[in-house]
C-alpha cells in the first residue's frame, strides 16, 4: 500500500525552478515609472500609498481562503479607508475584523524582514504563523464522519496530514508529511540562503519561496496567508510592493499553482508578476495624483471646481497609456525579436515645453505626457522616440481627455495624427472593457509606426 511519503513531491530546488520562459521586461517598466514618481512624492504620500497596497493585501488573504467574503467595493472600501469603513467592516462580523487586524499587523510583521536585518529562518516563520493567524482559534478537519472543529497551534507544525481535495477535479494534492515537516523546512531555509537566489529577479523569488512553501504546507491551517506573506518580503524589497491577489482571482491563482505542480512554472511566474504589475500600477496612480494635486495647490493652476474634476483621472489615464504600451513593446519583443531591442517610456513633467501646445491649440488645458523610445537591433545607436501628450479641452462636457503624438518642426508644435478621444467616464473610477481594447489597438499602432520609423519593420 502507497503511504503518504510515497505521494509527496518535494519541491525543487531553485536551480531546477525553471525560469527560462520568464522575461522582466514588462515588470522592470513598471519598476522604473514607480522610482520616478517616488522622487518626486512627498514621504507622507509614498507612506499613504504603501499602506492602502498592503490593507488590500490583507483585506482579501484571508477570504482567499474562505474566512469570509469579499468584493472588490468592499477590499477598496476598507484599503482606502473611505467614508464609512469602519461601519462596513463592522457589518462583517467580529471575526472578519480581527481576521483582517491580523492580517495587518502580520504584513507589519513582514517588513522587518524586508532590509534582511531580521533573517528569514523558521523561528521567523513560526511566528509569522503566530501573528497572521492570533484569533483564529480552530480550523475545520474534513474526517470520514464529516467536517470537525479542531484547535489550531500558533506557530507550531502540523500533527496531522492536511492533503486538500480539488472539488472541481477531485485531484487530491499531497503535502508534506508532519514527519518530513522540519527537514523539508530546512531545506526551504537553505535554498532561500543561496547565491543564485540572492542574484534572482524578485518576482523569481517571491515565486519560488511561495510555491516551495505551499508545496510543504507546514501548519494545520493559514498557509496560504504565511505564503503571500512570505513571496511579499521579496517583492517588498524590489519594487516595493506587497503580493495583492484578490479573491475573485482564486481560480486563476489555483490554477497557475496546479500547473507549477505540474512542472510548468512559468504559468506561476507570470500570475505573480501580473498582480505585481497590477499593485505597482496602483501605486504610481497614487502617488502621481498626490503629486499633481500638490503641485497644484502649490502653483494654483486650477482655479474652478470644474478643472480639479481632472485630477485624478489624469495619472490613471497616463498609467494606462503607459501599460498599454508597454505592453504593445513587449508583444512586438515576443513576436519579431529581431526587431525591438529595448523600449522605455519617459513621463513628461508639466514644466516641459512639450505640456505647453497653445501654438497649434487653443483653449486647451495640458495635463500630462510621456516620451515612448524604442532601440531596434538594425539601429541599436539610434532610437527612435515620439512624445505624447493628454489634454482636455477647456470648459468641455462631458469630460474627455485627448491623446496625441506631437512633433516639433522649428520651435512649432503640431500633431502628427488626429487625437484619439477617451471619455472620464471610460477611465474613473475603473477602466471599462471597450477602453481596454481601444487604448490596446492605439498602442499597438504607435509601437508599430516607432519600429517603422527605425527602419526596422515592414507592414
Amino acid at each position: 500500500m502507497a503511504t503518504e511519503v510515497d505521494h509527496y513531491v518535494p519541491f525543487p530546488g531553485f536551480p531546477e525552478w525553471d525560469t527560462s520562459g520568464f522575461d522582466s521586461a514588462t515588470i522592470d517598466q513598471y519598476e522604473s515609472m514607480l522610482d520616478e514618481a517616488r522622487k518626486r512624492a512627498t514621504p507622507k504620500s509614498l507612506e499613504r500609498a504603501l499602506t492602502v497596497a498592503t490593507r488590500y493585501a490583507a483585506v482579501d488573504t484571508g477570504a482567499l481562503e474562505g474566512l469570509y467574503q469579499t468584493d472588490r467595493g468592499f477590499t477598496k472600501t476598507i484599503a482606502t479607508q473611505t467614508a464609512h469603513w469602519e461601519n462596513a467592516l463592522a457589518l462583517k462580523g467580529e471575526k472578519t475584523r480581527r481576521s483582517i487586524e491580523d492580517a495587518l499587523e502580520a504584513y507589519d510583521y513582514v517588513l522587518d524582514a524586508v532590509t534582511e536585518h531580521r533573517p528569514i529562518t523558521q523561528a521567523w516563520i513560526r511566528e509569522l504563523h503566530a501573528v497572521m493567524c492570533r484569533h483564529q482559534e480552530t480550523y475545520t478537519v474534513h474526517t470520514a464522519v464529516g467536517e470537525q472543529q479542531q484547535p489550531l497551534p500558533l506557530g507550531e507544525y502540523k500533527h496531522y496530514p492536511n492533503n486538500p481535495t480539488n472539488l472541481s477535479t477531485g485531484r487530491i494534492h499531497h503535502y508534506a508529511p508532519p514527519d518530513m515537516v522540519e527537514s523539508e523546512m530546512n531545506r526551504l531555509i537553505d535554498q532561500l540562503r543561496g547565491d543564485d537566489f540572492h542574484k534572482a529577479h524578485p518576482v523569481i523569488q517571491a515565486a519560488y519561496a511561495h510555491y516551495a512553501y505551499v508545496c510543504i504546507h507546514p501548519f494545520a491551517d493559514g498557509n496560504g496567508r504565511v505564503a503571500r506573506a512570505l513571496a511579499s518580503v521579496f517583492l517588498y524589497r524590489r519594487p516595493g510592493v506587497p503580493l495583492v491577489i484578490y479573491a475573485d482571482q482564486r481560480d486563476d491563482y489555483i490554477d497557475a499553482l496546479e500547473a507549477a505542480d505540474d512542472g510548468v512554472f512559468t504559468t506561476f511566474l507570470t500570475f505573480i508578476e501580473e498582480r505585481t504589475i497590477d499593485t505597482a500600477g496602483n501605486i504610481f496612480v497614487s502617488l502621481e495624483d498626490a503629486i499633481e494635486h500638490e503641485s497644484t495647490v502649490k502653483r494654483s493652476l486650477f482655479e474652478t471646481t470644474e478643472d480639479k474634476r481632472y485630477l485624478p483621472s489624469l495619472s490613471r489615464l497616463l498609467t494606462l497609456c503607459l501599460h498599454h504600451f508597454i505592453l504593445a513593446s513587449t508583444h512586438f519583443d515576443e513576436c519579431h525579436p529581431r526587431l525591438i531591442l529595448k523600449s522605455r517610456f519617459e513621463t513628461l513633467e508639466d514644466r516641459s515645453p512639450y505640456l505647453n501646445p497653445r501654438n497649434y491649440l487653443e483653449t486647451i488645458t495640458p495635463l500630462s505626457g510621456f516620451r515612448a523610445i524604442i532601440r531596434s537591433v538594425n539601429n541599436p545607436e539610434t532610437p527612435v522616440s515620439a512624445i505624447y501628450i493628454i489634454y482636455s479641452s477647456t470648459g468641455q462636457l462631458p469630460l474627455n481627455f485627448n491623446i496625441v503624438e506631437i512633433r516639433e518642426d522649428h520651435g512649432n508644435l503640431s500633431p502628427v495624427s488626429p487625437p484619439i478621444i477617451i471619455p472620464r467616464r471610460n477611465i474613473f473610477p475603473e477602466e471599462t472593457k471597450s477602453n481596454k481594447a481601444l487604448l490596446s489597438a492605439w498602442a499597438r499602432r504607435e509601437v508599430k509606426k516607432l519600429v517603422a520609423r527605425a527602419g526596422s519593420f515592414s507592414s
